[in-house]
């Protein structure tokens, strides 16, 4: 694989990029399109057998979730580019992740702000279009939900005052599970006990992984929410053999994790919904991300939530 600087023009076989700034990873940066004041982001893959996995599960549940225009809430493919040089070319979202957003919320007021569970639907409704096609995302959690604001503006602490102008991104689908992957899970379980970032997967993730579905997501999904209320993690964030006996503990006694006993302004009807969605047992969860958007409006509205 080429190695890449600031300057460095790359060519591809629809696009001519110039790299502008690394984006954290090792082989993520922004770019500009050649001929244009059009940035992207360049995601590389280097000649390695995990990092071609990880380039054909992406690659693939992007094509598939950016089918017949794709969705709102789901982050834009622009090029995917296969051969020597992998690349996967994704709109830029010049914003912040669900987590650095959660940061500076918590530190304007104590508790939890009503605006990150008004933005957290628009995750349930990216995951939903994944689930419908076929795509399960795999490793929701709060950095991989870009947050912007819909006109271009910078994000700033202001913009929260106007929640409507706001739009959040689902990206990083680098371990995303769909029908033309499925040879690849034996490979995918053993890097994602190692990969996996502790304290967001079920218990089917780590020890079951060709036998699970979207409810993966919703367990996940349903983590994010409980941190957003909490600032906790349910069943904490140490280690996955920690964390799966703590799941398999609750389970057994029926003690789910309520985030009402932490952040008393959560209402136990919003309560339900969390402890429903991250159940160690898949039959206790919700079924589909749909399912649950329905139950976490219901309690939303009835407990007159406002911004």
């Amino acid at each position: 694989m080429a190695k890449y600087k600031k300057g460095t023009i790359v060519t591809l076989d629809s696009l001519e990029l110039k790299l502008e700034q690394k984006l954290g990873r090792k082989y993520v940066w922004k770019a500009r399109v050649a001929g244009s004041e059009r940035f992207v982001v360049a995601k590389f893959f280097p000649n390695e057998p995990d990092q071609e996995e990880y380039f054909t599960r992406e690659s693939s549940s992007l094509r598939r979730v950016n089918e017949n225009g794709g969705h709102p809430n789901v982050v834009r493919v622009e090029a995917i580019q296969n051969g020597e040089n992998k690349c996967v070319v994704l709109e830029y979202v010049p914003g912040v992740d669900f987590y650095n957003l959660f940061c500076r919320l918590r530190r304007r007021q104590k508790g939890f702000h009503p605006l990150e569970i008004q933005l957290f639907r628009e995750v349930l409704d990216a995951l939903q279009h994944g689930s419908e096609k076929g795509v399960v995302h795999n490793d929701m959690k709060d950095d991989c939900v870009i947050v912007y604001s819909r006109d271009g503006s910078r994000m700033t602490v202001d913009l929260l005052k106007n929640p409507y102008i706001l739009n959040v991104k689902l990206c990083d689908y680098g371990f995303g599970r769909n029908p033309d992957t499925i040879a690849l899970d034996d490979n995918l379980q053993r890097n994602a006990q190692i990969l996996e970032t502790p304290g967001h997967s079920p218990p089917e993730k780590l020890y079951n992984f060709g036998d699970q579905d979207v409810r993966v997501d919703i367990f996940s999904a349903g983590v994010t929410l409980y941190y957003l209320l909490t600032g906790n993690f349910p069943y904490g964030n140490d280690d996955n053999r920690s964390i799966n006996q703590r799941q398999s503990d609750a389970a057994a006694r029926g003690n789910i994790p309520d985030p009402s006993q932490i952040n008393r302004e959560v209402r136990p009807a919003l309560a339900q919904v969390v402890k429903k969605a991250i159940h160690p047992d898949r039959k206790e969860r919700f079924s589909t991300p749909a399912e649950m958007k329905e139950a976490f409006d219901k309690a939303y509205k009835d407990n007159k939530y406002t911004l």
